[in-house]
């Protein structure tokens, strides 16, 4: 509310929201899903290997589950990061939008369907993983927030004058 509106001829999407989501986020998302799937491969026999993993059975279904989680939890942290472009999502209010929270509820709640119940997992191709594997996915909602939150400050230093 501190900034005038933005004009009708700006743009919604522009340069630094692309390089914002693609260069930076999606960035540190993908390298979140491809260290989850190789995460539960190496805890569970693998150690080590990137290449000839087995592309069917259990251990598979399991580390495509792990994928899409940290795809998820990655999002969660998204979500935060992006309530403002330039204000750090520290001095916002966390708990003003209630939706939010419903969202981000029913978004794990129907996670937590596709791999732990069978008929889902049938459906979305999923096996389930042990709980403590979910330490290591929520980690990476921080981790997409705090990227973003260096990434801004470093904005407002770069903005100082000299």
């Amino acid at each position: 509310m501190a900034r005038p509106p933005r004009s009708q001829r700006d743009h919604l999407i522009d340069r630094a929201l692309l390089v914002r989501a693609y260069g930076i986020q999606g960035v540190v998302e993908g390298i979140a899903t491809m260290t989850a799937f190789y995460f539960y491969f190496w805890t569970n026999g693998y150690w080590g290997q990137w290449l000839n993993l087995p592309a069917s059975g259990p251990i598979y279904l399991s580390a495509a589950a792990m994928a899409l989680s940290a795809v998820i939890c990655g999002q969660i942290g998204n979500l935060f990061a992006h309530r403002s472009q330039t204000v750090s999502a520290f001095r916002l209010p966390f708990f003003n939008n209630r939706l939010i929270w419903i969202g981000i509820g029913v978004e794990l709640l129907l996670l937590l369907a596709m791999i732990y119940i069978p008929v889902l997992q049938q459906v979305f191709g999923m096996a389930p993983f042990a709980w403590p594997y979910w330490l290591f996915l929520f980690a990476w909602a921080p981790i997409v927030l705090l990227v973003d939150e260096v990434r801004k400050l470093l904005s407002q230093v770069q903005k100082l004058p000299r």
